[in-house]
């Protein structure tokens, strides 16, 4: 089983899960956003909607997997959006700051 099989898959499941409770969406924007029928929780469908683009994403060369090399690319971005002053580091308050965007 590739490494991105072996990641992928599980975590795509975890999502799916997590976003089919039932969550009044207003309550947390980035279910909002999943929300797309504004019934105030996500479907499977809505789900499962939210993780093929999320796969999409990562998979940088369409050829059906993402690599580790895509996966370890994606998490490089994130962390440099979270360095807002670019030393290559986090401090507390670049995470929070990121975290706290995350959520709107």
């Amino acid at each position: 089983m590739s490494f991105a099989t072996r990641l992928v898959v599980p975590a795509a499941a975890l999502l799916a899960t997590w976003l089919t409770l039932p969550v009044q969406a207003q309550e947390f924007a980035p279910l909002k956003k999943l929300d797309t029928d504004g019934d105030g929780a996500v479907s499977l469908v809505e789900a499962e909607t939210a993780a093929r683009s999320q796969f999409a994403s990562l998979d940088q060369n369409h050829d059906g997997s993402v690599s580790e090399t895509e996966f370890l690319a994606a998490r490089q971005q994130l962390f440099k959006l979270a360095d807002s002053d670019g030393d290559g580091q986090l401090e507390r308050a670049e995470l929070r700051s990121r975290l706290m965007a995350a959520r709107q």
